[in-house]
C-alpha cells in the first residue's frame, strides 16, 4: 500500500501520550496547528508512530480526524502475547467505533485474522476477539477480579475494569 500525508489530520496529536521534549507525556500536543509545526525535527515517537492510515494499510475512509478514531499496531511485545495479530485503536469521539464505515473495517480487520482493542474516551475498552482468545481473555479478566461483559466475540470492559487489568499487567501501557 502507499504511505500517505498526515496534512491536517494531526488526530494522533490529540489523542494518545505524545513525547515532546524526551521524557513527559502528554495529551495535546502543542506544536500542532493546522498541521505539525515541527515535522521535520519531531520527536522520535512521532517519527515511529505507525498510524494505520498513513501507511495505507487503512481506507481512504478511516482518515482518523474524519472517523473520530485511529487505528495502528502495538509494540512488538504486546504484538507478540497477541500472535502478531492485533490491531489497537483509539477513539477521540464516544462510539466512534459504531459508525458504519468503521464497524465494516472492524469486520474487515477480524476477517483477515486480527483481533481489534478499541479505546474509548472515557478509558474504557471493547476487544473484538478471535474465537482463539476468547476464553484466554476472560479468564484472564477473572483472575484480576473483573468480570467483562460478553457478546459474542466482542468483550466489553468498563474503565475501572480496563485500568485494573491493564495497569497492572503492562505497568500503564496501552495494550
Amino acid at each position: 500500500m502507499k504511505s500517505r500525508e498526515c496534512g491536517e489530520c494531526g488526530e494522533c496529536c490529540f489523542a494518545l501520550d505524545v513525547d515532546v521534549d524526551g521524557g513527559s507525556k502528554m495529551t495535546e500536543c502543542p506544536h500542532f496547528c493546522g498541521g505539525c509545526t515541527i515535522y521535520e525535527d519531531r520527536p522520535k515517537s512521532c517519527a515511529d508512530w505507525n498510524c494505520l492510515w498513513i501507511t495505507g494499510d487503512a481506507p481512504k475512509s478511516q482518515r482518523p480526524d474524519r472517523t473520530k478514531i485511529i487505528f495502528w499496531l502495538p509494540d512488538l511485545d504486546t504484538a507478540a502475547r497477541w500472535s502478531n495479530r492485533l490491531v489497537m485503536a483509539a477513539e477521540t469521539m464516544e462510539a466512534a467505533h459504531r459508525m458504519p464505515s468503521t464497524e465494516k473495517y472492524i469486520r474487515k480487520l477480524q476477517r483477515a485474522g486480527n483481533s481489534v482493542m478499541v479505546i474509548h474516551v472515557d478509558g474504557g475498552r471493547t476487544l473484538y476477539v478471535q474465537r482463539e482468545f476468547l476464553a484466554r481473555v476472560i479468564v484472564d479478566s477473572k483472575k484480576n477480579g473483573v468480570v467483562p461483559s460478553v457478546s459474542a466475540n466482542k468483550i466489553t470492559f468498563t474503565a475501572e475494569q480496563a485500568d485494573k487489568i491493564w495497569q497492572e499487567q503492562e505497568g500503564g501501557s496501552t495494550a
